[in-house]
């Protein structure tokens, strides 16, 4: 009687361990390749949107306004999904809006 309540509980441990594996391997694989970001992030621009303000072509605009071309304009920020680069040209207008610690350290006016 004592072997057959043995071989009952150790089933059942074996039946909770397979479980636990189980589950811990969806959450990691769920969870791998996701960046953190919060739920808004679905509604950000598309990389179609911003395709202008990547690197190539804001190298392209500042070589057609004849400022050096090593420099593609000024940095706006990443592109969170993709964590592409975004740049601002010298011909942009830019307006940033940030509280004191998260402003940039680009200097708002420039001598050119």
């Amino acid at each position: 009687m004592d072997a057959d309540s043995t071989y009952v509980a150790a089933g059942i441990g074996l039946v909770v361990l397979v479980l636990a594996v189980l589950v811990t391997v969806l959450v990691v694989r769920r969870g791998s390749g996701r960046q953190r970001s919060d739920a808004a992030t679905r509604y950000l621009a598309q990389p179609r949107d911003i395709a202008h303000l990547t690197e190539n072509p804001s190298l392209v605009k500042a070589k057609r306004l004849g400022v050096a071309v090593a420099n593609p304009g000024d940095p706006i920020g990443r592109y969170l999904p993709g964590g592409v680069m975004l740049y601002g040209s010298r011909d942009d207008v830019h307006v940033d809006i940030a509280p004191p610690e998260h402003r940039p350290p680009i200097p708002s006016r420039r001598n050119y």
